[in-house]
């Protein structure tokens, strides 16, 4: 398949930094990577492997969007058993070591529970 004019991929979650699979994708199209650009969906609950910060290096530009929903306790309750302490933890660390065709953007998912809170 010819993939050198591809631009954009899009990996969602639940959160797919959780496994590997989204390495294995990057892998297969690192060859065209610097006319790609990938886009996450995070909930930020785990912090990205080094085998895919290295990846992500090959890349035009990695745009995570976190799906923060709340913040503290409402966060937790809404992504439990996430912890708003942690998450805030991995946005800082990705923020300090992430090279810099990162782009962060956050996106909340509104509804029932959590309408009142934004």
């Amino acid at each position: 398949m010819d993939l050198s004019n591809l631009e954009t991929v899009h990996i969602f979650g639940g959160e797919p930094l959780m496994t590997h699979t989204h390495e294995i994708i990057l892998e297969e199209l690192s060859a065209y990577g610097k006319n790609i650009t990938i886009w996450y969906d995070t909930n930020i609950t785990t912090m990205p492997s080094a085998r895919a910060m290295e990846l992500w290096d090959k890349f035009h530009l990695i745009r995570l969007k976190f799906s923060i929903d709340g913040l503290g306790k409402a966060y937790e309750y809404l992504r439990w058993p996430a912890s708003w302490d942690y998450a805030q933890e991995i946005m800082l660390r990705m923020r300090d070591e992430l090279p810099p065709n990162h782009m962060f953007t956050i996106r909340p998912a509104m509804g029932f529970l959590n309408f009142h809170l934004i």
